[in-house]
């Protein structure tokens, strides 16, 4: 079967985005296997251009989507971080003691739980040549409203009265109050005058405090490793915790 068809001349403009295809011209086409051949043709050309278009877009949408997401994660981090430090703050427990005495500078400070005397000493900037060291405990844990007096060599000789007065200072014997012990303050001799409190039950004490933090009744004390029921009725007359 023959057929006369116009001569397909491709002609392929690019304006912008799009891309236009023209024929034009005449021939004679003498087969439908001819003209199968041209509308094939015509279909891959397309089928190109059309695939370019795709890829780019799909190459944007991606470049978008990376951007997004990594926005998204600065935004988790910095929340994460900010919510750290405000655990942190809050973590942070200061106590506010009054050092007076034979220190550089007297006066009102504050410190973190747990804080020792050496620390506060260096917040003052550090003893005057007249403190009378030898009747200190500079490792004493000091307690919130706590007022220490730092007594000088002439003091010390003049008025020996003062040392029991000043034993929350971190005197001969820190951690007494009124005859009675502070299971808050006192070290490891001092707990070990208690009635049935030996050097491995002191240690035990001490070491309750250094992890859990200060006693908040005399009664918790039975929370350490070695002090039950029995010990603690031999001692709870005999202990404070302020």
């Amino acid at each position: 079967m023959k057929c006369k068809f116009d001569k397909i001349k491709v002609v392929m403009y690019t304006v912008g985005d799009f891309t236009l295809i023209k024929c034009k011209g005449v021939t004679e086409m003498r087969s439908k296997k001819s003209l199968f051949s041209y509308l094939l043709y015509l279909f891959v050309c397309l089928t190109v251009f059309s695939g370019c278009g795709e890829s780019e877009e799909e190459f944007l949408l991606t470049e978008e989507n990376v951007a997004a997401e990594s926005e998204q994660e600065e935004a988790e981090e910095e929340s994460e971080s900010k919510s750290q430090d405000e655990s942190g703050i809050v973590q942070n427990i200061q106590i506010c003691v009054d050092l007076c005495g034979a220190v550089a500078n007297p006066g009102v400070y504050f410190l973190e739980e747990g804080s020792r005397l050496y620390e506060a000493v260096e917040m003052a900037g550090g003893y005057t040549p007249e403190a009378a060291l030898g009747v200190l405990n500079q490792a004493q844990v000091l307690t919130d409203g706590q007022q220490i007096r730092v007594l000088t060599q002439e003091e010390l000789q003049s008025q020996p009265e003062l040392v029991g007065q000043t034993e929350s200072a971190g005197s001969e014997q820190p951690g007494e109050s009124d005859g009675k012990v502070n299971i808050n303050t006192a070290d490891a001799q001092t707990l070990m005058t208690l009635n049935g409190i030996g050097e491995s039950r002191a240690q035990a004490i001490l070491t309750y405090r250094e992890e859990n933090g200060l006693f908040q009744s005399v009664e918790q004390i039975k929370e350490v490793s070695g002090i039950g029921d029995g010990i603690f009725s031999r001692i709870k007359d005999e202990i404070v915790i302020e």
